[in-house]
């Protein structure tokens, strides 16, 4: 790794410890929904985050190629559009919270653009007629940089299907790279989503969401778990299932 550059390795955005994951027993169920909404909306845009910079620099590494790993970052960035997208939406109607905090405008303005990237696709099947003359790709372009040493990068442009255009694919980094890979662009239909810096702002706000919370939350100890998992085991006899038990497997609460 180069000197001074961060490792493409990060910890969870909600971590084990969370109030996101440990919301008070008495809260009310429609602000207890929306928090729920909240946090699955931040772990599915970290997982889309990480397996997107992974597939890039599997690409990076060995090179393009017609093969599943085209399919899997255009999957993941637009995976990660559609849950900030969610999570502004989320987080605009949550009740009770503040919404003219510098934090929320901060972070309103980093996730805008996930908006209309969002419907840039929305209505695919019935736009392709009218975006067939400009040649645009189906499902936009994906540009990333990254350093290989202290003196030298790379830029690239994935550029997936059969039609393409080659303008305005982009070009050389214009701000500086401080991880790899990093200004991972996500481009379709003149819309464009910066999925690094978008990163960045919601892992700014997510650390401050989880002071604020436990500061709200310290009153009660008697909190809820996260997540279950329910388990029905059965056995088989012919053309019957008979139900031999049953569990809950919770997450961490009090």
């Amino acid at each position: 790794m180069i000197d001074g550059m961060s490792s493409s390795i990060r910890p969870p955005l909600i971590g084990p410890a969370s109030p996101l994951r440990r919301l008070p027993a008495g809260l009310d169920t429609r602000q207890a929904m929306f928090w729920d909404g909240v946090r699955l909306a931040l772990e599915m845009l970290d997982i889309s985050n990480a397996r997107l910079r992974d597939g890039l620099e599997s690409i990076a590494e060995y090179g393009g190629g017609v093969d599943a790993r085209t399919s899997q970052a255009m999957l993941d960035a637009w995976s990660f559009v559609d849950s900030a997208h969610r999570l502004r939406s989320l987080l605009r109607e949550l009740p009770r919270l503040k919404q003219k905090t510098p934090p929320m405008q901060s972070i309103y303005r980093a996730l805008q653009p996930s908006e209309a990237l969002r419907h840039s696709v929305q209505h695919l099947q019935r736009d392709i007629t009218r975006h067939a003359e400009s040649g645009t790709p189906t499902w936009g372009t994906l540009s990333w940089q990254r350093m290989d040493s202290a003196e030298a990068g790379r830029a690239f442009i994935l550029v997936p299907g059969a039609v393409r255009t080659m303008q305005n694919l982009g070009g050389l980094p214009s701000e500086p790279i401080v991880e790899n890979p990093d200004h991972i662009v996500l481009s379709a239909f003149g819309a464009h989503l910066n999925v690094s810096n978008t990163y960045r702002a919601v892992e700014n706000f997510t650390t401050a969401l989880d002071r604020s919370l436990e500061e709200a939350f310290a009153v009660t100890d008697d909190r809820l778990g996260s997540d279950a998992v329910l388990t029905v085991e059965f056995t088989v006899d012919g053309q019957h299932l008979t139900p031999n038990g049953a569990r809950s497997d919770r997450g961490t609460g009090s």
